[in-house]
Formats: structure tokens, C-alpha cells, sequence
């Protein structure tokens, strides 16, 4: 349905085969660095492996813009890509995409829902 070349993010649109829960979205309060994040993929075909981390950097906001990326001092395997990073109580906080410099980046949750709702959005004539 769309993509961002820059975030490495893809809408697609699916049938579903049963029921689906959508993911609540953390956006209040803000992540503060020291706080437990909890990242979900599927590495080397394990399907649903957890690995553990905190907050290294929030991202910082500027001029009411969303912030770029989460920093996380979490183990991201090939795998973790596009999986979710949630907060201590399984709110969605960001999207795995890549390691850098040892730390783990994420899109902020509220930036890829922000990019989703303007990529879908009707194209006015």
C-alpha cells in the first residue's frame, strides 16, 4: 500500500484469517532513558523470541516533531526487523529496524502511525 525508503517501513493490507487485537500505542508518557523495553521477533526461524533492554535515548523531539528513533540498549538479531518494541506493560513504543554503533534503532510508534494515516489518507482532487 506504501512504503518509506528512509524509515525502511511498509503499510500492507491483509485479509485477516481470524480475529486481530490492534496494538495499543504508547504516547504518554513519554519513554525516559533507564526505562525496561521489551523487543519481539522471529530470528533464525524462532518464532516469537523476546530479548530484554532499557532506553538509551528516547529520541529528542523538536519543534513538536516526532522524534527520528528510539536508542535502545537491546540485542537485535537478523530477524527482529519490523517487530515490535513495547513498554513493561505491552504498549507498542516503536518498530525494530536496525542495530547502529551497538545500540538498537526503533521507529517511534506514533511516527509510523502518523506516516500510515497519510499515506492511506484519500488524495483529495
Amino acid at each position: 500500500m506504501a512504503r518509506d525508503l528512509k524509515r525502511d517501513l511498509t503499510a500492507l493490507e491483509f485479509e485477516p484469517t481470524g480475529a486481530v487485537v490492534p496494538a495499543v500505542i504508547r504516547d504518554s508518557p513519554p519513554l525516559r532513558v533507564g526505562e525496561l523495553v521489551i523487543a519481539i521477533g522471529h530470528p533464525g526461524g524462532l518464532v516469537g523470541a523476546a530479548a530484554l533492554g532499557i532506553i538509551h535515548a528516547p529520541g529528542s523531539e523538536r519543534e513538536g516533531r516526532t522524534a527520528r528513533w528510539i536508542q535502545a540498549d537491546v540485542r537485535l538479531a537478523p530477524g527482529f526487523s519490523g517487530g515490535p518494541l513495547a513498554d513493561t506493560a505491552g504498549r507498542l513504543v516503536g518498530v525494530n529496524t536496525m542495530m547502529q554503533g551497538g545500540l538498537a534503532l526503533a521507529v517511534p510508534a506514533t511516527a509510523v502511525e502518523a506516516w500510515v494515516r497519510r499515506a492511506l489518507a484519500p488524495v483529495s482532487a
